[in-house]
């Protein structure tokens, strides 16, 4: 019952506790067309019970943008819903305990297919209550800022999902932050790290995005106008198309590893900090705000959220450093680049 778009950190999880008569309910699942982003090893399990159609009608309506009109959010909402109710009336009568992806949660409570049994949730952002008090604290903060000002669920979702987690046995997740919001019941997992990888080390700060405010990106930019040092962003989606008009950026590749001499996310919430694992795993420095979820690695500088001021005089630290500590062969490569 693991969406696999959440569940890459949680799979050990929940497979070191698997037995042959447990099943597995996944969103697409075939032996004879496999799909990168859903492949999930279902050997030990008595079956897996797959959403097939649902989920291609999804990606076919993401493909041709016959959603266009429906934000993005309230489109994985309806997503899980129909999720929800697909495997809610397949959950076998017997079944007396689940691991249940924190997307459906809500909807399963509602159902009642959490009742009489209990339940571990794979938890994988914020809870609904405490993510909204955060954005409604942050839109007063910064009225400015529209993006903090978007999406909220329904009054009954936060409810709902507020009754189960509290209701859950166990909260498993990898995020630091998360697990603190249930000390007394988190299984806090390891991040899983890419394989380390050597790299060319390359001049330019990296921001994963998008450059909107709850990712930090207006702190990011005050610091930054006026070190005279290439940004490179990854995902150029911006509150405006003028944004970045005050700092140097430059454009971004799949080789942006290779680039890098810090990456940065200053977040104000932040669930997948996936490019920050890729650059940590690489060797690379990361800047990061406690939001981001990654607890302590020798690479890393916490930061707090919204401090441009201390987010600038950390960048200006590292980037002095890495310039002392490079040989003078290593500073030709860098300059090449």
């Amino acid at each position: 019952m693991i969406p696999l778009r959440e569940q890459n950190q949680l799979k050990s999880s929940c497979g070191a506790n698997k037995i042959d008569t447990d099943d597995l309910f996944l969103p697409y699942h075939s032996n004879i067309k496999a799909l990168a982003r859903y492949k999930w090893n279902s050997k030990g399990y008595r079956q897996a019970i797959a959403a097939n159609t649902q989920t291609l009608f999804a990606a076919v309506k993401a493909r041709f943008h016959l959603n266009r009109t429906t934000p993005p959010v309230a489109e994985q909402v309806t997503r899980s819903e129909g999720l929800a109710d697909y495997y809610g009336e397949r959950i076998a009568f017997d079944t007396s305990h689940l691991y249940v992806a924190q997307s459906l949660l809500p909807f399963l409570w509602r159902r009642g297919d959490l009742g009489g049994r209990t339940f571990s949730v794979f938890m994988t952002r914020l809870p609904l209550q405490a993510l909204h008090q955060r954005l409604d604290e942050l839109a007063a903060q910064f009225p400015e800022r529209r993006t903090f000002q978007e999406f909220r669920a329904a009054s009954w979702m936060e409810k709902a999902e507020a009754d189960a987690l509290a209701q859950a046995d166990q909260i498993i997740t990898p995020h630091a932050q998360l697990a603190s919001f249930f000390p007394l019941k988190s299984k806090l997992l390891d991040w899983k790290l890419p394989p380390a990888r050597t790299i060319q080390r390359g001049p330019h700060i990296i921001f994963p995005g998008p450059a909107v405010a709850r990712k930090g990106a207006f702190e990011l930019r005050d610091a930054v106008q006026d070190l005279d040092l290439p940004l490179l962003v990854l995902n150029r989606t911006a509150e405006s198309n003028d944004f970045w008009d005050s700092v140097r950026l430059i454009d971004a590749n799949e080789n942006w590893l290779n680039r890098a001499a810090v990456v940065v996310q200053p977040a104000f919430i932040e669930n997948n900090p996936r490019p920050l694992l890729r650059a940590l795993s690489a060797g690379i420095p990361v800047i990061a705000t406690p939001e981001c979820g990654i607890a302590e690695h020798p690479m890393l500088t916490l930061v707090p959220a919204g401090d441009a001021e201390q987010l600038r005089q950390e960048i200006q630290k590292l980037i002095l450093r890495q310039a002392i500590l490079s040989p003078p062969k290593d500073q030709l490569i860098i300059n090449s680049v």
